[in-house]
């Protein structure tokens, strides 16, 4: 295999990385990757520096960055890794931006409830009504239902 001149799996459904060992083909002159699942850094070196980014595309996780790794670089624990094949995911700064965002506005409604009396009371009576008005509406329709089965074993 170490002499193979073309690899086209373009549209395969490929899941996963680009493994680094690819770039020891030395004489491959045709690599077709696109249309697939792949995650990670496109290898470096051997003859990967030559592929076009059409070998690529299509890949919404592949690192089409060749000088240095893409950002949110994550690599699964458990496994040989030499730095070279990674997978990218989304920035990390976007899950903790939201996270504290939502831990922020919870704790701000929290502590509302909490230390002003008057908007827990109003707060609960707002909730408490919500609950009538649903009760109510949930059984004027049961009712009309009622009516119409009842009416309908009457015809």
């Amino acid at each position: 295999m170490s002499s193979l001149e073309v690899l086209n799996l373009a549209h395969n459904d490929l899941n996963g990385f680009i493994p680094s060992s690819l770039t020891k083909l030395t004489f491959i002159s045709k690599f077709d990757v696109s249309y697939n699942n792949l995650t990670g850094d496109i290898p470096t070196g051997g003859q990967f520096s030559t592929f076009t980014s059409e070998s690529f595309m299509g890949n919404a996780a592949l690192c089409l960055r060749r000088d240095g790794p893409c950002f949110g670089q994550v690599t699964f624990e458990g496994t040989e890794n030499n730095g070279t094949d990674t997978i990218s995911t989304m920035p990390a700064m976007t899950y903790i931006t939201a996270e504290a965002g939502f831990a922020f506005g919870l704790l701000t409604i929290c502590n509302t409830l909490f230390f002003a009396r008057a908007w827990r009371a109003a707060y609960f009576l707002a909730v408490d009504r919500f609950f009538d008005m649903l009760y109510v509406i949930i059984m004027v329709k049961v009712n009309k239902l009622r009516r119409k089965w009842e009416d309908k074993e009457h015809t």
